[in-house]
């Protein structure tokens, strides 16, 4: 379960509800009362941001440049509120994202109408950031970062992704690969994680050579770019952000054949690999079942499922309980406004045991420098004082693999 409403701050006036796939949308009485509520708080000289049950989490958050009031209903998962509070926050990027800030504050300024009206233009973007909520396939997003796939990078594709992007004059190129990001160029990576998050989930929502006008929430709020996405095969879209050339008949006739057309099969090769399946050089212990890493300073995540791991165990399960244990662990033990403990330190390990698994957060500093945290997650018989032991052997075989990269 899960929704996000959009209502003007001050009025309480319904912009939009979104409903996560299979569900319908909060009813006109749902959101009154959810504005209710900060009305009543407010008028006791307090505020809210957040509420709980035993099945279910409610956060608001006030946009004040916008005049928007963002509130999301979602399964109690032991997200944070700082977690939370991430999400709504690239909402409200996908709207920039979208529409753009100048755009925003006029409507904002305007008529209710027209900015309802405006507003659907961000339907999609945001019923695809709902549905990774409790996604088997796409974490990423929900972690605020973009799923990166587990198979080594193959250089004479990361080298025609360079000559597809320098042949049209543009920038911020990237290779989807099944809805996962393959390889990027620097400047790609150097974007900040809500702009690489949108960016990667759009160009699956489209087909053939194809372009959509976006905004860089950060690096271009204001000033829109091209974004092109071109089908170099199912489920393989080449991109980058350009201007208003070249045109797309001579991107198809001039780059994506020339460029592409020699790689067909080393890619076919790559799709065929399931990114979440661990490289064939990894020997994976007994009783791992898998292992979530995610690096949210070039934000990033990568999962592995162990094949073989036993009776009853299936790839999305693990999947799902590593997530929900990473997003109940950062905010109150590893961000920045975790609390220090009695003994004068930050917890940069912990562990939870369960009647179906047993997951180990740590963090580990890459080679190439960047501190990633992560979530091993192991059969509910592997002996817990080995947890430790488990996840950091297990974790330093998998940087021996080379899967993850230096950028």
């Amino acid at each position: 379960m899960a929704f996000v409403t959009a209502m003007m701050a001050e009025s309480g006036l319904p912009l939009f509800t979104r409903a996560s796939k299979g569900l319908e949308s909060l009813s006109y009485s749902a959101i009154g009362s959810l504005f209710g509520i900060t009305t009543y708080v407010e008028d006791q000289q307090a505020k809210i941001r957040a509420a709980r049950t035993s099945t279910a989490a409610v956060q608001w958050k006030v946009i004040q440049k916008s005049k928007l009031l963002l509130v999301v209903v979602a399964d109690n998962d032991y997200s944070t509120d700082d977690h939370i509070d991430e999400f709504l926050d690239l909402v409200y990027s996908a709207i920039v994202f979208t529409i753009g800030e100048g755009d925003l504050a006029r409507l904002s300024a305007g008529s209710e109408e027209v900015y309802r009206l405006e507003l659907k233009k961000c339907y999609a973007l945001i019923d695809a950031l709902l549905n990774t909520l409790r996604s088997s396939t796409s974490a990423g997003p929900s972690l605020h970062c973009v799923d990166r796939s587990m198979v080594p990078v193959d250089a004479t594709i990361s080298a025609a992704l360079d000559r597809f992007v320098y042949g049209a004059s543009a920038k911020w190129g990237f290779l989807l690969v099944n809805g996962q990001v393959y390889v990027a160029d620097t400047q790609w990576w150097d974007l900040r994680t809500d702009e690489k998050v949108l960016l990667s989930m759009l160009p699956p929502t489209l087909e053939g050579i194809a372009e959509a006008t976006v905004y860089l929430p950060c690096a271009s709020p204001s000033v829109p770019f091209r974004l092109v996405s071109a089908m170099v095969s199912p489920g393989v879209h080449a991109c980058f952000l350009c201007g208003a050339q070249p045109s797309l008949n001579a991107i198809e006739t001039q780059l994506l054949k020339p460029v592409w057309g020699g790689q067909l099969e080393s890619l076919r090769k790559i799709q065929a690999k399931p990114a979440s399946v661990p490289p064939a050089a990894l020997q994976v212990t007994e009783g791992v079942i898998g292992m979530l890493i995610v690096d949210p300073a070039a934000g990033w995540s990568m999962f592995f499922h162990a094949d073989g791991v036993g009776p009853g165990v299936e790839g999305a399960k693990p999947k799902l309980a590593a997530s929900a244990y990473y997003k109940s662990v950062i905010g109150p033990c590893v961000m920045k406004t975790a609390p220090v403990t009695s003994l004068g330190h930050t917890v940069t390990e912990s562990y939870t045991v369960t009647t179906q698994y047993k997951l180990y957060f740590m963090e580990h500093r890459l080679a190439g420098g960047d501190l990633v945290r992560v979530v091993g997650i192991f059969m509910p018989g592997s002996p817990t004082y080995a947890l430790r032991h488990l996840t950091t052997t297990t974790f330093t075989d998998l940087e021996a693999c080379n899967v993850f990269p230096l950028s």
